[in-house]
């Protein structure tokens, strides 16, 4: 586990402590990830906003359009891995110090790549397990409703542990693949309704962002299809360029409000830890 100097994060606090934590971490460095963020994602962000702009505009295949979403989804998941990296890298530094030093863009390598297969790995595994689920849920689905209905609140009680402390157990300590998974059922099971309101309460925030966001690129997408199924219509010859930059600043802040969960998160797990060793503390 990182060594903690300050105390500023491994502290049991309590679920407004936890709020209240993640927003200020957010809030003193919001420019420091605004400025590291758009330079570390700024090539997969163009390529994902001239993607949205040319399939919202030119006329694509359906096996085009399949292998096209593919490649994407792919580039974005390696975006959001090393954006991850990113904020776990300053979380680390938060822990030991209380703050983050001046950092400048040379540090970025230092910053990314040491702690990237610690994101990598347990959340392609996070990934594929709830890909998984959702194939099930499909299956249930179509064979009857009320099974669909009974399997949700046990396919949620088997997933927020593991979706809400895997990725940390295996950025915070020193652990197995194997031991990480069972310790995330086993916190997770023990701390699960401040999980769920935590998880609640930063993917409300997450969606809203998102949303104001990515609300001008569709209405710019709506206005580019009425005026290409009317023939009166007719939008100035800049209007793409407005399009793309639309698609460019809603995709930077879908990363952006990403970066709310994973701290949102992270201080949910320095809490539940410092509590179970409150705990067995007591306990001897």
């Amino acid at each position: 586990m990182a060594e903690c100097v300050s105390g500023a994060f491994f502290k049991s606090r309590s679920l407004l402590g936890r709020f209240s934590a993640s927003f200020k971490f957010l809030g003193d460095n919001l420019l420091r990830l605004l400025k590291f963020g758009v330079v570390l994602l700024c090539p997969v962000v163009l390529l994902a906003a001239l993607y949205a702009l040319l399939r919202s505009v030119a006329v694509w295949s359906v096996a085009g359009i399949l292998c096209a979403d593919m490649v994407m989804a792919v580039l974005f998941a390696g975006g959001y891995f090393c954006f991850a990296s990113l904020v776990y890298a300053f979380l680390k530094r938060f822990s030991q110090d209380g703050s983050l030093p001046a950092y400048s863009l040379g540090d970025m390598k230092s910053l990314v790549f040491p702690g990237l297969k610690r994101v990598v790995v347990p959340g392609v595994f996070v990934l594929a397990v709830m890909a998984f689920c959702a194939a099930v849920v499909l299956l249930l689905c179509r064979w009857s409703i009320y099974t669909l209905f009974a399997s949700l609140p046990v396919l949620l009680v088997f997933l927020l542990p593991l979706s809400g402390y895997m990725v940390n157990i295996c950025v915070w300590e020193d652990i197995s693949f194997g031991d990480a998974l069972a310790k995330s059922f086993r916190l997770g099971f023990s701390t699960w309704g401040s999980l769920l309101a935590v998880a609640l309460m930063s993917l409300g925030i997450a969606v809203c962002v998102q949303v104001v966001f990515a609300l001008p690129f569709v209405l710019s997408s709506l206005a580019f299809d009425a005026s290409v199924s009317s023939s009166s219509g007719e939008l100035p010859s800049f209007f793409p360029v407005l399009m793309f930059l639309f698609s460019f600043i809603g995709l930077c802040a879908t990363y952006f409000s990403m970066a709310v969960m994973l701290v949102f998160g992270a201080f949910q797990y320095g809490s539940a830890e410092t509590r179970r060793k409150e705990r067995l503390a007591e306990a001897v």
